[in-house]
């Protein structure tokens, strides 16, 4: 568990676990909305059995123009945009034979047929739909034995073969870390990087660039192995040349794939942060930022920053995960100076997400050094983190609270720093996020924390000045009674904390 007071410390596995959940969930997200491109309208055949027994008649015929037909009628089934009938086409019996269709030995009984290269082609997109489903979907096809015939069509001359086996790859590799591993091991890795190298210039392979830069990013995912040194440190120097392609997927896949880098290894995170990829990210949000501001900006770097703006603050955010040396390295460079503008400015459904990675960011900062937790309250980041968590969706405010918190705990310590909070209505806030997480200890406790924390704060001001400006303004608000109310919840923990403050700090007070 992170701890409110989590004062220099910054490495602890809840909040790996928490950056692997929502990592996972993005990229699904991500995989999702590629395939939705490369889906066709399919047809409107029934969902039914005779539907697939007639597929099946062709696809085991020992005629290729039946068994092209056959395959060709099955990918424009599963090929549908919504809910397309992943698991039919498996329980059918069929993904089998479509394994069998990928090896090119199949169809040495057909001559030099072009319809072979066809029924390849349409095979291999039938398995990139059926690894695009659930977890146990991708590994059936997997333990067919798909994968190695994939790796060998990626190395193929045909530039529509190799764009299907890469997509299909690039979905297996983005399904966990057994599943990357097991492409890893059929050597794709360094197919894709000679791929890379063959296309990176060229404007007219952009759709196949793409996907490849997406599977080389897949290859990098996942923590519970890490990726090997070997496959990190060849993705980095691949990603070193390519980031610099003026092409939105391409830039949003690199930055996916150097906050893998950064997150599995601290010293990718040092080269990257001396390398020229800062350099170009920091252009890239500076272009989106005089955008957003309405100012004279690159329109090119702004579109690419407006698409890759999360993997790209995810990024950050796990860099300021590392040392104090490295998040003064990026508080120097000026990145935190985005995040406002981001903040309120930025309009895209994934907004709400973006701002969780902005508040989660900010908490990583504030679980930093002195002089980090200071550039926070002397910006107006700090007000952010206020508003963050008062207003919005419940796990932005989470993520908003433990930067609060962090900075009392701080304040507790450097006094000089409350009144700013206060006069930005920090206890208001603080009530407000209380009444949202009712009925979560949890939440609750970090509450009570942070409380306790501006209480302490406010008695090194009482020694100086004679009052607590805190206990005021936690009258004033109603604060105090709904904490004495805590005293009721059914942990002990959130009672014998609500107690501690009411008796330390309440007892005998009038109101």
């Amino acid at each position: 568990m992170r701890e409110s007071n989590a004062f220099g410390e910054k490495s602890t596995s809840s909040q790996r676990k928490k950056r692997e959940e929502l990592q996972l969930e993005l990229r699904r997200q991500h995989t999702e909305d590629l395939l939705n491109k490369k889906r066709a309208a399919a047809l409107n055949a029934d969902n039914n059995v005779s539907s697939f027994e007639a597929i099946k008649s062709l696809v085991f015929s020992q005629n290729i123009e039946d068994i092209y037909k056959g395959t060709y009628e099955c990918r424009t089934f599963i090929s549908v945009q919504f809910n397309p009938p992943i698991q039919d086409v498996v329980d059918s019996g069929l993904v089998p034979r479509f394994v069998e269709l990928l090896d090119p030995s199949f169809y040495s009984k057909f001559g030099t047929n072009p319809l072979a290269s066809k029924c390849r082609f349409e095979a291999a997109w039938i398995i990139t739909n059926i690894v695009s489903g659930n977890a146990e979907q991708t590994k059936y096809v997997v333990r067919l034995g798909a994968v190695s015939f994939l790796a060998k069509m990626a190395a193929e001359p045909d530039e529509t073969i190799v764009d299907q086996a890469v997509w299909a790859l690039g979905n297996i590799a983005g399904d966990g870390e057994e599943m990357r591993d097991i492409v890893l091991k059929a050597e794709v890795l360094p197919i894709v990087l000679s791929l890379i190298e063959r296309y990176h210039s060229s404007s007219e392979h952009i759709k196949l660039f793409r996907n490849l830069v997406w599977l080389l990013s897949n290859l990098n995912r996942g923590r519970n192995p890490l990726p090997s040194e070997e496959c990190m440190n060849s993705s980095f120097a691949a990603i070193d040349k390519i980031i610099h392609i003026n092409d939105h997927d391409v830039v949003s896949d690199c930055a996916w794939c150097i906050s893998y880098l950064v997150d599995a290894s601290p010293a990718l995170a040092d080269q990257v942060l001396k390398s020229s990829i800062m350099k170009r990210l920091y252009s890239i949000m500076l272009s989106l930022l005089q955008h957003l501001k309405k100012e004279d900006h690159d329109q090119t770097l702004s579109k690419i920053g407006a698409m890759a703006i999360c993997p790209i603050i995810r990024l950050l955010g796990n860099i300021v995960t590392g040392t104090e040396q490295q998040t003064d390295m990026i508080i120097q460079m000026g990145f935190l100076k985005f995040m406002s503008q981001i903040f309120y400015s930025y309009q895209n459904k994934n907004l709400p997400r973006i701002r969780k990675e902005i508040c989660w960011l900010l908490s990583n900062v504030t679980a930093g050094s002195h002089s980090q937790i200071a550039y926070i309250l002397e910006s107006d980041l700090f007000m952010l983190l206020i508003d963050a968590i008062t207003n919005y969706e419940l796990f932005i405010r989470k993520e908003a609270a433990y930067a609060v918190s962090n900075m009392l705990f701080f304040c507790s310590k450097n006094p000089q720093y409350l009144q700013s909070l206060l006069d930005n209505k920090i206890v208001l806030a603080i009530q407000a996020y209380l009444e949202a997480v009712n009925n979560i200890p949890e939440l609750q406790l970090l509450v009570l924390d942070s409380v306790r924390h501006a209480l302490e704060a406010g008695e090194k001001i009482k020694q100086k000045f004679g009052t607590n400006p805190v206990i005021q303004q936690l009258i004033e608000s109603g604060l105090v009674d709904q904490i004495e109310d805590l005293q009721d919840s059914k942990s002990n923990i959130v009672v014998q904390k609500a107690y501690n403050i009411i008796v330390t700090y309440f007892d005998g007070v009038e109101e």
